[in-house]
């Protein structure tokens, strides 16, 4: 991992453009909702096929 980024604002946009390039995902989040894993899951599924490595850590 060489980037690390604290994201507190547009976190669509922000998810999206860098899922784009990224080769690994990992994201760290307290509460998730299953109308937001809808809103970012075609941005991972694109980084998916392009065989990025993708982990999500989530409280429950």
């Amino acid at each position: 991992m060489t980037k690390l980024q604290l994201v507190t604002e547009n976190l669509l946009e922000t998810i999206t453009k860098l899922a784009e390039k990224a080769e690994e995902i990992y994201i760290l989040t307290s509460f998730v909702m299953q109308s937001g894993v809808k809103r970012i899951l075609p941005a991972l599924q694109l980084a998916a096929l392009r065989g990025a490595e993708i982990k999500i850590c989530t409280g429950d």
